[in-house]
């Protein structure tokens, strides 16, 4: 949520969302793209999907007990520094919809062997995302990282 200060710049409330990972699943797909919906010649489908339980804000837990976020490696970070012009204001979102979180996530392509790596492992427990409080049942992330753990007293549970 954005508010205005007095006579200060606009200020953007932060909450971290903390979800214990439960399963996940990765698929893979391969093939020719049709030029009217993207201009590169194929495409592929890699997309991590992680089920999780809400851990923090408690408040959440009370709209939605479990999660399911899709991570979608598909940026390439040589790319980021080249589009200067272009400043993201997150890397996903996060939708309460029937009892349920969702979210999508972009992801860096170089990241997803590493992350892959972890969760084959089951090393990988927790993921926090960091970004705005939820309005209207969704909120924007400005980032997330996977854990391999956490102390939740360490975090305020707004």
């Amino acid at each position: 949520m954005v508010r205005k200060t007095q006579g200060g710049p606009l200020k953007v409330s932060s909450v971290c969302y903390i979800l214990q990972i439960e399963d996940w699943n990765w698929s893979y797909s391969f093939g020719v793209n049709e030029p009217r919906y993207n201009g590169r010649t194929y495409g592929d489908y890699r997309h991590i999907v992680v089920r999780a339980e809400v851990l923090l804000p408690s408040k959440l837990k009370l709209k939605a007990r479990t999660a399911e976020l899709t991570f979608m490696p598909d940026v390439q970070l040589a790319n980021i520094e080249q589009k200067r012009e272009h400043r993201p204001t997150g890397v996903g979102y996060i939708d309460v919809r029937e009892a349920r979180l969702t979210g999508g996530f972009s992801m860096s392509a170089d990241a997803l062997g590493p992350v892959m790596q972890m969760l084959v492992a089951g090393r990988f427990k927790y993921i926090v995302l960091d970004g705005e409080r939820l309005r209207y049942r969704k909120a924007r992330i400005r980032n997330y990282r996977f854990e391999t753990q956490i102390a939740l007293d360490e975090y305020p549970d707004d």
